[in-house]
This record gives structure tokens, C-alpha cells and sequence, in this order.
């Protein structure tokens, strides 16, 4: 989710750490670190004894590692990144700074086994290649805050190379290409490494370097003239290695200032082979192969391979098989199959991708025959998704051109994968449109069987079909033979939806299914207009679904029937399924919606579907929600730091640090501050600290406070979420947030108070301002709620 305008306002998402263990070798970026990571070391000096070993039970997590030796991990996310992995040395050695950083394509494999070889004082760092966000800003900023300020004394590059070229990233419009010939001519690629050069290393110290490792595509002559290129651009020893890194890795080599030598015998950045696979089973099989499910012999996951035997296919349908290859690595949504890699083996290529579990709609429809009619709420819970993927398509300028419901998959908790882009095609500036006849009979729309042009609105009569066939259990159009089908397609002719559907779902299957393409709604007009008002019939908690949810203990133990907040004029929803909506005023960006726009009808977040929020709240310009995994969205006004996004003003989505590592359960928020319940019940807290309302001073004795009479200890603010450190001792199970002055009850049952006193609204009995949480002892007896009324 990004907002664009002000950067302060820009939608962010914190990550801290999760329960599972984290895959380094996932899509997302990553950053392995053998030193301790300084907001790591920095936890270890400010809590308790007592705190220390709760912190560890909670975030620390035992495992193995590629080489069979035991590593202590914790999960959390440095500011401005993807999904990071920060990693203790299995040989411990405490190093403040890393010494050396290593980043590498997401082209490269066998990455987990690289990341456990590096040396002690190594920080590795992936970034994409191409799919989602991708480009040489965007790995800049993504290494600047992997270092948190630091400069290293050199840096390796192990690059995607083909044969003369260095490929650094392909955003989809640009692929960055270094050759020796274009280094002086291209602007974008020297700002890249002067940039790189200036952020992130040392550049005054004799031993500053540049290397670039495992370039085998190279020619020897290729080298030496690139090395002399760069070298004139950012005034460095500038090392560019042919061999692979594990044969580089010695003393005296350049890969041998990096890593291990022992570890990396086993490591090649070759594509992988299917040695590295267990066959299980064949799920499917297309026109040009088979879909087989596969368990990655590395860790475990189950993945699917389509193995394609190019030799029986001709020139034609091998284009087709590597189209979509093409369009999967351009596309990044949790509602799309993800594309992990591609290799060949025997003449045979073999597309790996994403495993759902759930089997296909088709399969879904085939099982609910005779059996009952499939609600409504549940066939938008599911149509929602597929038109969220479409729209992400859609906007990539892409067709999909072969939608039906046996290329529309599960998983088992519901979340549909939209798959199988072998025949989409991929339209231009020049060629807005398509001609092709393609597809499958029965979804094909009417200008395709016309044989005229036709565009994304094809895509949305074949997600028509695909909704009147989960409300009738039917193909929309029949016949006998292939002519008379595409006769009742080109009429548009279908039995009306019958059934127990509202007058709206009828409509929309009518107005998707109508035979002029411009009539038809758009994947964006469905997500953001038409199925939110069909949606939120089913939100209202008067209707029989929530009675029936009231009277489902299941239900209401697992979380939530309905969140709201309210703010600045504007409202946040949550739904029972952790899905979030927002309407009102959008000036801020306290919608979410990545634009300034207002909204007067709930919308829905669509970045947030693949979260299952369990926690929501507002203060008068910001957002802060927390999924069921510990994550944290936030969005909205930054001024005062109460986002938590650090000094960063990107106006792109990054993934950002809790500088602790705990696991945040809970959230509130204040008109211009926020504070977080852990599931140890520790509180942070960020944003305005005036009158000390977040309880962020600097805390002393009676002797420290004479030692510094003249310290500074009142705090202005944090604009990171920081432990509230007077109440560590206790563990919180609800806290307030008014406009001067915040109240925490604890598990003891007793009220703790700060921030202003003016009024006496402490409790104290007084109106002498606090310097630090206070017990309000009038209420020691009583039983306490907290809540909030806003200030008019």
C-alpha cells in the first residue's frame, strides 16, 4: 500500500517478529547478518533480568541450518525492507558493525547455503531482480536501511549475468544491463554505484572495495575493460571474479574475504536440477505438459513444477510455454499464483510455482452438485479475490485470455490463486488491444468469437461466466457442438440467475455478461464500487449472518465480530475475517488506499487482503493495524512520529523495524501518538511524547537525578516504537490514549496514570504535575475497563 503526495503521510507496513520460522530464500528481500544487529545489542543492556528471559522464550527460535550446525534467529524487519532475516554467527562473536556487506540477485540459487557461509562480520542482502517492486532505487534504499547508518569497508556483488552482460534488475519497463561498453553512457547506472558507494562504505579507508563475484558469463576480456570503466566512475579497487564463488573462497581470494571456504563446496548460483525435488504426484495436465507437486528437498515446502517437454512442442507453442514465465515474474499478488523460478532438465522445462491445496474451482463447483445452493456471501468472499488478482493484472497492462473456473485455485483457508497465464498476452502503448482467437470455448466473450479486437473487458465477461456458473452450478452458455455454442455467445443469450440472490448479484452477472464490451464494468469499477456495497449487506451486525455468528461459539472465540475507529472525519472497519475497510475524508491518507481520494461508502483495502487483522486503530490523522502474524500496517500523517516509520520518507511501501524483538498482540492510538501491547503484556510506544503522556522520560533514582541535575531527561518523542521502560516491571493488559495524558491497567488490576496534570485528571487527588506513572489508588479496589472519549 503506497500513498502518493506528501511523503509524511505515505501508507508503510511494519513487520516484527513472527512465530514461524522465516524462509531467507523467500520471494522478498532479505538480509542475513553475522554480527548482532545494534537495536538487538542494544535490548540486551535496557532490560531486566526477568525481561531477558521472557524476551528470548518469546522471540528466539531454535534451528538447523543447511551445514547441520544450531542457529538463533530473530525476525524482524530493518526500516525501509522486505522481509528481513538477522542471523547470530553459529561461532557467536559479538561485532557492533558489520565490516563487509554481500548483495545478490534474486536470480541467484541456493541462497539459504550462501547466507549460512558468510564470515563473521558479513551482512548479506537479496533484493529482486524483477517481480514486484523492483529497480536500482529501490535496491539502494533497501541496502541503506539493511545497514542502519553504518559504512562497510567493502562490498561483493553476485549479480545475474548472461553471456557479456551483468543484468542488474528488470522493473518490467527497464532491464539495467552493465556491460564495458555502455558503463559511460549510462546516467541511471553510475548514480547507482557513486550512490552506493557514498551511503553505504568507507570509501576513505586503503582497503575500500568493490567486487563482483560468480560473473562466469564473463569473458576475460569483458573484465578488464569494466573494471577500468567503473574504476574511473567511484575511485575504487574494483575486483570482478569469473569463478564461482566457492572456488574463489580461499585466503587470498576475492570470495575468500567474504566467506567460508568449507561451507560454499556444495554452492553453486547455477539453477537448480530436480535432484533437488521429490516427486509426489501429478495434479493436472494442459495442452503442452503436466502439473506435478513436488517437496523441496531443501526445506521442505511443497511446490508445484509444470514440466513442458519442449521437444514435441513447435516454434509457436514453445513461445507460448515461455509466455508464462513472462507474465508470472511481472506479477506480485497475493490473489496470483507466484512464479519462484524456472530451469531445464533433459530438454524438459520445468516452472516452478506455487502449490494451493485447496484444488481448483471447478473441482470446488463439481463437489457442491445436487448438494445445495452456494450462499452468496460466500461466492463474493471468493469472487472479491479473483477480481483483486485480475485487477493487479489488468494494471501490468496484461490479459489473461483463458479464465475459467478449472484456472482459478484454492488454498484450504480460502484464499483464491488465480494461475495458468500460458496464452496470456502482454499489450503495448502501440497495441492497446488484442486479436487472437484463443481461450476456452465456454468463457470465450462474444468480440473474441467475432473475431474483432477486444481488451481487458474480455477478461471480465469470462469472470461473468465464472459467477453465474458458482450461483447455478452451470456453464452460462451450452451446446450441442462447438457452432451452436458460439451462436448462443454471440446472441448473448442465458437462462437468468435464479435462486435466493439479491436483485444486485443478478444485475452484476447481467452488466459483466453484456455483449458490447464499453457496457461492461472494469476489474477496478467491480473492486472499488460494485462489490463493496454487495459486501457490506454482509458486514452490518444486524443481519442473520452476525446473529448466527453471536449464536457459533467458534466464532466468537476466534476473534472479533466487528473493529471500528474513528478519526479526523474518516472511519476504519474491521471485518470478522480480518479484512479492513475505510471511508470518509482521504485528504491525509488515512484511507489506505494509495491516493488522496474520499470515499462516502466503505472500501475495502485491497494490499491488506492477504493480513488477517485482529487489531485496528486511529488516532485524529493516522492508522495503525495488527495482523494475526504480529505484523503492523500503518498510514497516515507522520508528523509527529507516530506511524513509527523512523526517519524514513519514501514514498514507496517498505517493511520497517520494531527496534525490539517482540511479538505485538495489541494497539492504540492517541490524536498524535501510539502504543503497542505485546503478548508478554510489555508496552511501547511512538509519536508525542509532551507533558510525558507516552511515558517516555528517562526514569531516575534519587541519586542518578543529583549525578545529572543537569541531564536532559524529558523526552520529546520517539518516531520508532520504544519500550516504555517504567512499566517493564508489569504486565499490561490495556491501555488509553487521551489527547494530554494515557492510562494503563495492569495484571494486578491496578490503574497507572501520566502525561499531564493540569486538571487533575491523574487521580492523584492533586494537580502538581507527575514525573512518572503513578498508581491511582482510589481505584485500587474497583474493577477498571478502559476507553476513550476524543476531545471535541
Amino acid at each position: 500500500m503506497s500513498a502518493k503526495g506528501d511523503s509524511k503521510n505515505s501508507t508503510k507496513r511494519h513487520n516484527n517478529v513472527k512465530k514461524e520460522p522465516f524462509d531467507p530464500g523467500g520471494k522478498t528481500g532479505s538480509v542475513n547478518d553475522t554480527t548482532h544487529a545494534p537495536s538487538v545489542e542494544r535490548s540486551h543492556s535496557q532490560f531486566s533480568e526477568q525481561h531477558e528471559k521472557v524476551r528470548d522464550t518469546v522471540t528466539r527460535s531454535q534451528s538447523v541450518n543447511s551445514l547441520g550446525k544450531e542457529t538463533q534467529s530473530y525476525e524482524i524487519a530493518w526500516t525501509g525492507t522486505p522481509d528481513i532475516s538477522i542471523t547470530e554467527s553459529p561461532n557467536n562473536i559479538p561485532l557492533d558493525k558489520p565490516r563487509r556487506l554481500v548483495l545478490y540477485s534474486s536470480k541467484i540459487k541456493n541462497n539459504t547455503l550462501l547466507m549460512s557461509a558468510a564470515l563473521p562480520g558479513v551482512r548479506t542482502v537479496q533484493y529482486k531482480y524483477e517481480g514486484g517492486p523492483t529497480g536500482l532505487e529501490v535496491i539502494l534504499k533497501l541496502t541503506k536501511h539493511a545497514l542502519a547508518g553504518t559504512k562497510v569497508e567493502s562490498i561483493a556483488i553476485i549479480p545475474h549475468t548472461k553471456p557479456g552482460n551483468i543484468l542488474l534488475c528488470n522493473n518490467g519497463e527497464k532491464k539495467e544491463v552493465l556491460t564495458a561498453h555502455n558503463v559511460k553512457d549510462q546516467q541511471a547506472i553510475q548514480k547507482f554505484f557513486q550512490s552506493l558507494v557514498e551511503m553505504c562504505m568507507d570509501s576513505q579507508l586503503p582497503t575500500a572495495r568493490l567486487d563482483f563475484l560468480a560473473c562466469s558469463a564473463l569473458r576475460s576480456s569483458d573484465i578488464e575493460s569494466l573494471a577500468a570503466a567503473l574504476k574511473t566512475i567511484i575511485l575504487l579497487i574494483i575486483n570482478i571474479a569469473l569463478r564461482e564463488v566457492e572456488k574463489e573462497s580461499n585466503a587470498s581470494s576475492i570470495g575468500g574475504l567474504y566467506f567460508s571456504v568449507e561451507k560454499l563446496k556444495s554452492w553453486s548460483p547455477r539453477p537448480q536440477s530436480l535432484a533437488g525435488f521429490e516427486r509426489i504426484r501429478t495434479v493436472g495436465k494442459g495442452a503442452y505438459g503436466a502439473a506435478v507437486l513436488y517437496r523441496k528437498k531443501d526445506d521442505d515446502s511443497l511446490v508445484i513444477l509444470k514440466e513442458i517437454n519442449m521437444h514435441d512442442l513447435n516454434a509457436n507453442e514453445r513461445q507460448m510455454a515461455l509466455n508464462e514465465i513472462r507474465v508470472l515474474s511481472m506479477l506480485d499478488h497475493p490473489n496470483i499464483i507466484s512464479y519462484y523460478d524456472s530451469f531445464e532438465e533433459d530438454g524438459t522445462l520445468m516452472i516452478e510455482m506455487e502449490y494451493a491445496d485447496g484444488g481448483t474451482l471447478a473441482e470446488y463447483l463439481s463437489s457442491s452438485q445436487g448438494k445445495r445452493e452456494i450462499e452468496e456471501q460466500e461466492i463474493l468472499a471468493l469472487f472479491q479475490q479473483m477480481v483483486a488478482g485480475i485487477r493487479h493484472i489488468h494494471e501490468h497492462k496484461i490479459l489473461h485470455r483463458d479464465l475459467k473456473t478449472a484456472n482459478i485455485f484454492l488454498t484450504k483457508d480460502g484464499i483464491v490463486k488465480i494461475g495458468d497465464f500460458g496464452i496470456s498476452k502482454v499489450l503495448s502503448s502501440k497495441n492497446p488491444g488484442a486479436n487472437t482467437v484463443l481461450g476456452t470455448p465456454y468463457y470465450i466473450s462474444p468480440e473474441i468469437c467475432e473475431g474483432k479486437p477486444y481488451n481487458e473487458k474480455s477478461d471480465i465477461w469470462s469472470l461473468g461466466c465464472i459467477l453465474y456458473e458458482m450461483a447455478c452450478l452451470q456453464k452460462t452458455f451450452e451446446g450441442t457442438n462447438l457452432p451452436a455454442l458460439v451462436n448462443k455467445i454471440m446472441k448473448g443469450h442465458f437462462t437468468p440467475v435464479k435462486g435466493n440472490y439479491t436483485q444486485e448479484f443478478k444485475l452484476l452477472v447481467q452488466d459483466m455478461l453484456q455483449r458490447e464490451p464499453e457496457y461492461r464494468p472494469s476489474a477496478n469499477e467491480l473492486l472499488f464500487a460494485r462489490l463493496p456495497v454487495m459486501v457490506e449487506r454482509y458486514m452490518d451486525p444486524t443481519t442473520d449472518m452476525e446473529e448466527d455468528l453471536n449464536n457459533s461459539k467458534d466464532s466468537t472465540s476466534r476473534k472479533e465480530k466487528m473493529r471500528v475507529a474513528c478519526g479526523d472525519a474518516f472511519s476504519v472497519f474491521g471485518s470478522d475475517n480480518g479484512i479492513v475497510m475505510t471511508c470518509g475524508d482521504g485528504s491525509s491518507g488515512c484511507l489506505g488506499h494509495g491516493d488522496w481520494s474520499s470515499a462516502s461508502r466503505p472500501r475495502l483495502i485491497e494490499s491488506l487482503l492477504s493480513a488477517d487483522v485482529t487489531a485496528l486503530a486511529c488516532g485524529a490523522s493516522h492508522v495503525v493495524a495488527v495482523g494475526s502474524d504480529g505484523e503492523i500496517f500503518a498510514w497516515g500523517k507522520n508528523d509527529h512520529g507516530q506511524l513509527g516509520l523512523g526517519d524514513d520518507e519514501s514514498e514507496e511501501e517498505y517493511e520497517l523495524t520494531i527496534p525490539e524483538p517482540v511479538f505485538i498482540q495489541d494497539v492504540k492510538c492517541g490524536i498524535d501518538g501510539t502504543m503497542f501491547l505485546t503478548d508478554v503484556g510489555m508496552l511501547l510506544a511512538c509519536g508525542n511524547n509532551e507533558d510525558n503522556k507516552l511515558g517516555l522520560n528517562n526514569r531516575q533514582g534519587f541519586l542518578m537525578a543529583m549525578k545529572n541535575m543537569f541531564s536532559k531527561t524529558e523526552v520529546e518523542g520517539r518516531n520508532v516504537p520504544t519500550i516504555i521502560k517504567p512499566m517493564a516491571t508489569f504486565r499490561v493488559l490495556d491501555m488509553v490514549l487521551g489527547p494530554h495524558h494515557s492510562a494503563v491497567v495492569v495484571e494486578s488490576g491496578l490503574v497507572y496514570t501520566f502525561g499531564r496534570n493540569s486538571e487533575g485528571q491523574l487521580g492523584m487527588n492533586n494537580t502538581k504535575p507527575k514525573e512518572n506513572p503513578s498508581q491511582v489508588r482510589a481505584m485500587s479496589d474497583k474493577i477498571v475497563h478502559v476507553s476513550y472519549i476524543p476531545s471535541v
